[in-house]
């Protein structure tokens, strides 16, 4: 058998270097990992206290957080998030009862700015003087 070589393909062409006019592209934004409480009495450190959002309701509260104007969102008829409460930081709460809510926290992701976000009071707080009978 007589031996044929191939023919070798050429070496691609140098990419042209970049002009003031052309875009570099733009790293894609690191995602944060959204996680309500599940066990209110746990400490925060143990990952079993924290339950993960499905991916669809993660990537919608990623986005409204991304914006740093957006103080609340509705996650459907029943529950909202607050990502910047006065007193309790980042909540996930009922809407028809906001004494009913649980922490939630964003771990990982890019660092995001929320100077234009309203800092707002949606738990309500227990003062000691509304106990009086």
């Amino acid at each position: 058998a007589e031996y044929i070589p191939l023919p070798i393909a050429p070496a691609p062409a140098p990419a042209p270097a970049p002009t003031s006019s052309s875009k570099l592209p733009q790293p894609i934004p690191k995602m944060g990992f959204w996680e309500w409480k599940a066990h209110l009495d746990g400490d925060d450190v143990t990952a079993a206290n924290w339950k993960p959002y499905k991916k669809v309701v993660a990537d919608k509260l990623e986005e409204t957080y991304r914006k740093g104007t957006e103080s609340t969102m509705a996650l459907d008829g029943t529950y909202g998030v607050c990502f910047d409460d006065k007193t309790y930081g980042m909540v996930q709460y009922r809407l028809d009862d906001p004494a009913r809510w649980r922490p939630v926290r964003r771990r990982g992701g890019d660092l995001v700015t929320r100077l234009n976000a309203k800092r707002l009071s949606i738990i309500p707080r227990h003062d000691s003087s509304d106990d009086d009978d």
